[in-house]
């Protein structure tokens, strides 16, 4: 009877060190996937935009759209913005070959001084181009 617990207990020790071995080694090779460059290239046909004139407390929006001209998929890695007034929402984190991301910017305005105004983000991806700094002015009157 003892053998068997025994033999029972050192089943399960060891299956579950296989499941802890197998899940570590699956987030190793995506950590390695998305810092491995990537042949692929975004390509943004703006990066600033000029949102004109707004008043204090409004909304600023803008999207910008970048497509993949490599011939691997592009991962956005990080995306910073300069402030706390500044949300960003992307379509897609992973762009393929030919495929179409948009970056949606979104400035609240109400904590702004008047005159001209800007807002940046910055993405990191894994694509030939490392870096865009995207920028968003405007002009806040009362």
């Amino acid at each position: 009877m003892k053998i068997l617990i025994f033999t029972c207990f050192s089943f399960l020790i060891l299956s579950c060190s296989k499941a802890k071995e197998i899940k570590e080694n699956s987030i190793v090779s995506e950590i390695e996937k998305i810092e491995t460059p990537s042949k692929g290239l975004l390509e943004c046909k703006e990066t600033t935009f000029y949102a004109g004139k707004v008043k204090a407390g409004q909304t600023v929006e803008h999207t910008f759209s970048f497509v993949n001209i490599g011939t691997e998929s592009v991962i956005i890695l990080e995306k910073t913005m300069s402030c706390n007034c500044t949300d960003l929402k992307t379509s897609l984190d992973t762009i393929q070959p030919n495929e179409i991301t948009n970056l949606k910017v979104k400035i609240d305005t109400k904590d702004k001084n008047p005159g001209k105004n800007n807002a940046t983000v910055t993405v990191k991806t894994n694509g030939k181009r490392k870096f865009y700094l995207l920028e968003v002015t405007f002009d806040v009157i009362e």
